[in-house]
């Protein structure tokens, strides 16, 4: 049994034990540290008119292989995935403008990431002391500098 709990379309609150997560429609935000150290959540689908998730919303979830983001998405808050081991890989769609330091920080088996057109993530070591990325595609006018 999962139960969210639900505060003017932020999800603030969550109790249950489940591997596979699909966050409910009318969701547009994940308050900061929801489901921090959750080691159940092995996959989370996130519905469209989501627009953004809160520092450290996701950190330390170490099972978590799989982040399916919508395409309503903007920002991705500092911490929100770091610590995330089990992630192996990203794509950020292009609704996305801003994504915090270290947000996938720390994710070791981190192989690919894909980064739409337009999004600047310059200085935020977004994938600090993350993974062998084996592949990064990148779209044009992405700006790179500092990543790691």
């Amino acid at each position: 049994m999962v139960r969210y709990d639900i505060k003017d379309g932020v999800l603030v609150g969550y109790s249950g034990s489940a591997k596979n997560l699909l966050i409910p429609a009318g969701v547009v935000g994940i308050a900061d540290g929801v489901f921090a150290g959750d080691d159940m959540v092995e996959s989370v689908c996130f519905p469209s008119g989501m627009e953004w998730i809160g520092e450290g919303a996701f950190e330390g979830c170490r099972r978590l292989s799989k982040a399916v983001f919508s395409e309503t998405l903007i920002r991705i808050g500092d911490d929100a995935f770091k610590g995330c081991t089990g992630l192996t890989e990203v794509y950020l769609p292009s609704s996305v403008r801003e994504v915090g330091y270290s947000a996938f920080g720390e994710c070791r088996e981190l192989r690919t990431v894909s980064i739409a057109e337009g999004l600047n993530l310059a200085g935020k070591g977004v994938f600090q002391k993350s993974g062998g990325k084996q592949r990064i595609q990148l779209n044009k006018r992405v700006r790179i500098d500092n990543l790691i």
